[in-house]
């Protein structure tokens, strides 16, 4: 969140869309985002690889802090809609991958 708002420079008002698996990294995405709300970035949704119900401890807890603070979840349709400059934090993998991603992160 500080690297966007502090080197990036990114307007209050820019889409930022946050690509959430159920996991860690997940969870770690919509910290970001609920933080970047919290801040007053308004234009913020989770592009989620699972259901919400997936979601267990930390990354259910930051999902939802980030509805909460005003963000929003979107569909795989509604996010390709989005302006070309949208900012796109992943948070579907981590560095432990030893495969290419299959099933709804692989889609995505």
């Amino acid at each position: 969140a500080d690297f966007i708002q502090y080197w990036i420079e990114l307007s209050i008002d820019k889409h930022i869309l946050l690509a959430s698996g159920k996991g860690n990294n997940g969870g770690n995405a919509l910290t970001a985002g609920r933080i970047l709300a919290g801040r007053g970035y308004k234009n913020i949704s989770v592009l989620m690889s699972h259901s919400q119900d997936a979601m267990k401890g930390v990354a259910a807890e930051q999902f939802e802090l980030f509805l909460k603070f005003g963000g929003k979840v979107t569909t795989f349709e509604q996010a390709m809609k989005l302006p070309a400059d949208t900012l796109v934090i992943d948070g579907l993998l981590g560095t432990g991958i030893s495969r290419s991603p299959a099933g709804a992160v692989g889609d995505l």
